[in-house]
This record gives structure tokens, sequence and C-alpha cells, in this order.
């Protein structure tokens, strides 16, 4: 159990990353970093008013910059001034979103949709996304695979989505370390590909720079897709290969009690 969160303490701390940098680049030469830091936040999360406060913030900054230059010409009684406001009220703010931040995650990487605008009281809405989390690993993921597969209109990726489910169900069922590990390399990333398929669709846009960006995305989606045929096959074949010399021990033992 996290601080904040229902995960654990280094979840929570590895996704602290925002949070982190805007203090390390807490000088003032870097406030223009820190604000991106806050707005990556914001768009990772949906939250537009984390967004707005940064830009407002480092709009502000550069203005009392080059007026005090104007006014005063010199740029060390400005850095003295000013050193630690500005950088610090980034921080500061940082420090303060990063609860909700971490909450919002969550609920996003369990399953819920976040909307721009609107909050998340996270004691409320994480009852759904634990439902989800105790499910098995191949039950998550193909929750996930169906949401998307709802929500996206090109006809090969919905294709590619139904082989996905197969493949799955069948991984599923091998209860054993490869089929976790097979959930851990996939899960993320096809989520993340789905993902933005599915916002380069609702942009509505049809110049060639969206086209090959959906078209990259296609053929992504499709090798990820031929990637768990096979190793579905290399979980056959290496269970096979267990089998067969369980099978040869089991003979040779019969034949050696003249068994057989």
């Amino acid at each position: 159990m996290g601080w904040v969160t229902n995960r654990s303490k280094s979840w929570e701390l590895k996704n602290m990353w925002g949070v982190f940098l805007t203090f390390l680049f807490s000088i003032l030469v870097f406030s223009g970093l820190q604000s991106a830091f806050i707005i990556a936040m914001g768009f990772s999360v949906k939250k537009r008013s984390w967004i707005i406060f940064a830009i407002i913030n480092y709009i502000i900054t550069m203005l009392y910059f080059f007026l005090f230059l104007l006014l005063f010409k010199n740029i060390n009684t400005f850095v003295q001034a000013a050193w630690f406001v500005f950088p610090f009220i980034n921080c500061l703010f940082a420090a303060f979103i990063s609860k909700e931040y971490l909450q919002r995650l969550d609920l996003q990487l369990l399953g819920k949709t976040l909307e721009w605008g609107k909050t998340y009281p996270y004691d409320k809405d994480i009852p759904e996304s634990i439902e989800i989390k105790q499910l098995s690993e191949a039950e998550e993921f193909s929750i996930v695979l169906l949401k998307w597969q709802d929500k996206i209109d090109e006809l090969s990726i919905k294709k590619d989505i139904d082989k996905m489910l197969t493949l799955i169900k069948v991984i599923g069922e091998k209860d054993n370390t490869e089929s976790a590990k097979f959930f851990a390399r996939h899960t993320n990333v096809v989520e993340k590909m789905l993902r933005q398929y599915d916002e380069l669709e609702n942009t509505n846009l049809d110049n060639e720079i969206i086209k090959k960006s959906k078209d990259k995305l296609t053929e992504s989606i499709h090798l990820a897709t031929k990637g768990f045929e096979n190793e579905l096959t290399l979980l056959f074949k290496s269970e096979i290969l267990d089998v067969d010399a369980e099978t040869e021990a089991y003979l040779q033992n019969l034949k050696n009690k003249n068994i057989i």
C-alpha cells in the first residue's frame, strides 16, 4: 500500500518523475523546463487547470524578466531578486498536485477513462478499479482490448484485436511463469498503441502526417498480433519438450524395474 494510492510506495515514487524533475530544475534559468514537466503531467492525466497554471506562470516569469531588464538593465539584480520566487512557486504547485496526479494515473491505468475538466474522487472511483485489478492478468488485458475494439473504427485493427483476445485466453490458461512474463511484456505497450490510434482517429484530420502515423500504428499492432502467435507457439513447444522428457524418464524408470 502506498502513501496516497492502493499501489506500492515504489510505484508512487517511480511515477513522481514530474515532481522530482520540477524540484531538480529549481533554478530560474530552467523555469521553462519546470513548466514543461507540469504541462506533461496535466496532459497525461487530462487535467486542464494544471496546464493553464504552468503556461500562465511561465508567461508571468518571462514578462517579469524583460520588465526588470528594461527598468534596471542589470540581470544580476534580477537574478538576486527572483532566484527563488518563480521556481519555488513551480515546486510548491508540483508538490500540491502530486497526490491527485498519482490517483488519477492509477485510475487510468486500471481502465477508467478520464475526461478533461472532470474530477475523480479516488475513494469513490477506486472500488470499480479494484474489481478489475483482482481479475486475472488475461481477463484484465481482455477488458482493455475490448474497450479499444469498441472505440476504434479501423476494421483491420478490430480483426487483430479479435486474434489477440483468442490468443490471450489460451495463454492465460497456462498458469506458469512464462505466461506472466508475456502479460508483463505486452499489456502496457499494446494498450498505448491502441490508445494513440484512437486519439488520431478522433482528430478527424486527414493530412499526410496523421495518415502515416495511423499506418505505422496499424502495422505495429499487426506485428504485435503476430508476436502473440509466435509466443504461444513457443509456449506449446516448450511444454511439448518438457512432456517428452518427462515421458522418457517415466518409461525408462519402468524399464529399469522390468515392468515393461
